[in-house]
């Protein structure tokens, strides 16, 4: 796709992608986020068509989206389950060796860049978009990254409950 055509869809479909984005994420700088990663994509793809510019441009935000809510919806249930600094400084015995056998099972099994995105997410605290500034990849590879680290760190501790759909 040319830069200039590139531009004239921005200029044509920008607010209605943002628009349907913010509908569906409720956050202003989540959805700036996810309308501009789908031109990104669109960089290097095909060009579009007039006639199905904008129902694909809909579409590609409305699954970024989706991706993005359940990336979040993961995020929030492993900081209740890995909420490693309150079990660290208040939890009992049991706590700390369950955070323990975590970290060593994080450290052996992960890849070293899971393990760096897990540990700076979840350790340290960082956002999403700080770990990714971090380790100078996109937003969209961490939440990947996070979501295999964590479907491994649930199978491993529950195998009898590890599901393929997080």
């Amino acid at each position: 796709m040319t830069k200039k055509e590139l531009e004239n869809l921005f200029r044509t479909h920008y607010q209605p992608m943002y628009r349907l984005a913010l509908s569906l994420l409720a956050d202003d700088e989540e959805s700036r986020d996810v309308v501009s990663d789908v031109f990104v994509r669109l960089m290097d793809g095909p060009s579009l068509h007039e006639t199905t510019a904008r129902s694909y441009l809909l579409t590609a935000v409305r699954n970024a989206c989706c991706n993005a809510i359940e990336h979040k919806q993961v995020r929030q249930r492993a900081e209740r389950l890995l909420s490693a600094e309150a079990c660290l400084t208040a939890g009992n015995d049991e706590d700390r060796l369950r955070v323990n056998e975590l970290l060593h099972f994080a450290d052996t099994a992960l890849t070293p860049t899971a393990l760096e995105i897990f540990r700076l997410r979840y350790l340290h605290g960082l956002t999403c978009r700080e770990v990714a500034d971090a380790v100078g990849l996109s937003r969209q590879s961490v939440h990947h990254h996070l979501t295999v680290a964590l479907q491994a760190v649930r199978a491993y501790f529950n195998p009898k409950h590890t599901r393929n759909d997080d």
